[in-house]
C-alpha cells in the first residue's frame, strides 16, 4: 500500500504518514483520502501485513497473484497478509482510511506466510496503537518499549500467520473462477440456510478433503469464517438500510438466536447491532 515499485493507476492522496525502521520490522502508519477510486499495489520481496485501523470503505476489490480474491470491506482490527513474492492489487473507494503496514524479511523465522483477507486480530490492533504512541519520542523508556513491541509484533505475525516452509506454493487443489463464482452465488443467495462443508464442496464438485485447501487458497480464510463474514456484512447493511427488527435480521442471515448474533456481531465489528441501528 505505502510501498511498492509499480506506478499506481490513480493518484494517491496520503493525508498523514509516519514511518519507522525497528530492527527486523519496518512500520508505517498512514491516513489516506480515498473519495476517488484509489489503486493500492504491493509487489515486494518482503512479507507485508496491513492492519485496518480506522475509516470505512464503500467498495474494495482485492486480488492476489496465485491467491484469493474478494470484495470484502475491511473492518477495524482486521489484517490483510501479502506474502513475499505475491503480487497484490486492490481498488478502493470511500472517504478516508487509516492503516498500519508492517514489512519484514521473508526469511524471518524460517516460516512462510499464506495470503489472508480480512482476518480479525485484536492483539495486533492494540499493539499497533501502543507502538504508534512511542514513535517520535526520544526518551530511553520509549526506545526500549518501541524495540520490545516491534520484536513482539514480528514474532506474533510469524506465529499467527506463518507456517513451516514445506511444499512449493501453487501445489494442491485450486478453485477455478467459475467455481468461485458458483460458490459465492450459492452462499449469497441463501445466507439464512445451513451450509455444511459437504454441501459447499458439492457445489464445486470436490470432495471435502480437496475442498478445504482449495477454498482457503481462493478466499484466504476458512469456509466457516467466510460464511460468518458474509452473514455479518449482510446484517450490517440491513441494519443501516432497513427498519427490520434486529431479531428478524438475525434469523434472516442464518443465526439461530438473537443473542448469538449480537455477540458475534460485536466481536467482529467492535460495536453492537443496536449501535449501528441508532447511527443508521
Amino acid at each position: 500500500m505505502i510501498h511498492g515499485d509499480e506506478k499506481p493507476l490513480s493518484e494517491r492522496r496520503v493525508l498523514w504518514a509516519r514511518r519507522a525502521s525497528l530492527g527486523g520490522l519496518d512500520v508505517a502508519f498512514a491516513t489516506e483520502d480515498v473519495r476517488a477510486p484509489t489503486d493500492w499495489r504491493i509487489d515486494e520481496q518482503d512479507h507485508v501485513v496491513v492492519l485496518h485501523q480506522a475509516g470505512r470503505l464503500g467498495t474494495m476489490e482485492t486480488v492476489f497473484e496465485r491467491g484469493p480474491s474478494s470484495n470484502a470491506l475491511p473492518n477495524v482490527g482486521e489484517v490483510w497478509v501479502i506474502p513475499a513474492g505475491r503480487r497484490y492489487a486492490a481498488l478502493a473507494q470511500g472517504r478516508s482510511v487509516s492503516f498500519c503496514e508492517f514489512r519484514f524479511r521473508s526469511e524471518s523465522g524460517g516460516r512462510t506466510l499464506a495470503p489472508q483477507i480480512g482476518r480479525r486480530d485484536p492483539f495486533l490492533h492494540l499493539a499497533a496503537e501502543r507502538l504508534s504512541r512511542t514513535i517520535g519520542r526520544d526518551d530511553d523508556l520509549a526506545g526500549l518499549l518501541r524495540d520490545s513491541l516491534a520484536e513482539t509484533i514480528r514474532l506474533h505475525l510469524l506465529d499467527a500467520y506463518g507456517e513451516a516452509a514445506s511444499a512449493p506454493a501453487g501445489e494442491g487443489p485450486r478453485l477455478s473462477e467459475r467455481q468461485k463464482r458458483a460458490l459465492s452465488e450459492s452462499l449469497d443467495d441463501a445466507l439464512g440456510d445451513r451450509h455444511s462443508l459437504a454441501s459447499m464442496a458439492a457445489t464445486v464438485a470436490l470432495d471435502v478433503r480437496d475442498f478445504l485447501p482449495a477454498f482457503r487458497a481462493a478466499f484466504g480464510t476458512s469456509p466457516r469464517q467466510h460464511l460468518i463474514r458474509l452473514r455479518l456484512e449482510r446484517a450490517r447493511r440491513m441494519l443501516e438500510e432497513t427498519s427490520c427488527p434486529i431479531t428478524t435480521i438475525a434469523l434472516a442471515v442464518g443465526f439461530s438466536t438473537p443473542s448469538h448474533f449480537a455477540t458475534t456481531f460485536r466481536q467482529h465489528f467492535g460495536v453492537r447491532p443496536t449501535d449501528v441501528r441508532r447511527r443508521g
